[in-house]
């Protein structure tokens, strides 16, 4: 198997940490927590609180975890994490609220640093097929932390939380050996903001594309009561969508050309198979292919996504540009989740998807602006980054 990056397992012990912690608050927050006497508001002031510490941290906190290391920050984000994971359902919510926030300002970095860390181990020329590889690591652990527990946590309620204790405890054993390794440099060369400039033109894109998970993914559960989707069918969809995702994550990483036709590629799939999935009122056979398309559009996306991001971040601060970029991201991510929740209210459940369609395609109109400056200072970049 050509593994593109170097490094030994270091580049899989920092996936495992990542895909572990996904998994972790995705139980946890949407699996467990619900069974444990939480009420709704309790959870959504939880969620809130360690998913907006976690957005708006990345940027701030970013040159500080390049200069301690991304293994220490892990180790005390495992540490808060532990504690919520055995406590969080018994502590006095405005305890919980801080609790469940400290958790995310140690998450903060986790993804950014991770991807930095994967980028930076790929072999010459193998950067974006390094960051699909990475991509591909961690989604099951989204799936199953996301969904799998919804259908798992109430039939095993106590099982499904001493689970979470051991993915925690093995989380921090994961976190301590990665604690010398992806230290950084104590002395970084200053930073300039001028290399930043070709990120920021990426901010309206990046708000847009993360606006649309936010508003379909709090509304899924209703949608499956809904429209009597049962654990078959879903796992029929989830599995189309997932082999769909993975033979296009992988034949898309041997695209040679411009990284903006896959992922323009990927939104146009996404603009048409969203709207059909809203429209589907109930299981058919319909929903397969469709779930194909939709997984088929994602994985295009996120490998031009991924090769946009290899050639317009700069290479000597690409952690701190990345953590600025996650932050629109968990901006949009959450700031979709009240708009879904009104627009299904007042327009019924297929209009979310029907909006999702419509802000796709905005943003793929915007990917289609020239921009001449753009490409020349990220040309620039890249060519400094190689010299």
């Amino acid at each position: 198997m050509n593994i593109p990056w170097s490094g030994g397992s270091l580049a899989w012990r920092a996936l495992l940490a990542l895909a572990l912690t996904e998994f972790l608050r995705n139980a946890l927050f949407f699996g467990v927590l619900p069974l444990m006497g939480s009420s709704k508001t309790a959870i959504g002031l939880l969620v809130s609180s360690h998913y907006l510490a976690d957005g708006l941290a990345k940027a701030p906190l970013a040159a500080f975890t390049e200069r301690l290391g991304l293994g220490r920050m892990l180790c005390l984000a495992g540490l808060a994490g532990l504690l919520c994971v055995m406590f969080l359902p018994q502590l006095p919510l405005s305890l919980g609220i801080a609790l469940a926030g400290l958790w995310g300002l140690g998450l903060c970095s986790l993804q950014s640093g991770v991807m930095t860390l994967v980028s930076s181990l790929a072999k010459t020329g193998q950067e974006n097929r390094a960051l699909n590889w990475a991509t591909l690591a961690i989604s099951p652990s989204l799936v199953l932390g996301g969904v799998g527990m919804l259908f798992f946590a109430p039939k095993f309620p106590v099982l499904a939380h001493d689970i979470l204790i051991g993915v925690q405890l093995l989380a921090l054993l994961v976190s301590f050996s990665l604690i010398k390794m992806i230290a950084t440099p104590k002395t970084l060369p200053k930073l300039n903001w001028l290399e930043l400039k070709p990120i920021f033109l990426l901010f309206p894109a990046a708000f847009g594309q993360t606006l649309v998970p936010g508003m379909i993914a709090p509304l899924l559960q209703s949608l499956l009561l809904e429209r009597k989707i049962g654990p078959l069918e879903l796992l029929g969809l989830a599995g189309a969508a997932g082999l769909g995702a993975l033979l296009s994550l992988t034949q898309a990483s041997r695209w040679k050309g411009s990284p903006k036709v896959i992922l323009q590629s990927g939104l146009s799939g996404l603009i048409v198979g969203l709207p059909l999935l809203g429209w589907l009122a109930g299981p058919h056979w319909w929903l397969y292919p469709l779930g194909l398309l939709v997984g088929t559009g994602y994985g295009l996306y996120l490998s031009g996504w991924n090769g946009l991001l290899v050639k317009t971040l700069p290479p000597q601060r690409r952690a701190t540009a990345w953590g600025a970029l996650m932050t629109v991201e968990a901006l949009g991510f959450s700031s979709g989740a009240g708009l879904g929740g009104v627009t299904s209210e007042h327009f019924g459940s297929a209009a979310p998807f029907y909006l999702a369609a419509i802000l796709l395609l905005m943003v793929q109109l915007y990917y289609g602006i020239p921009r001449r400056s753009s490409q020349s200072s990220q040309s620039q970049s890249v060519d400094a980054g190689g010299s």
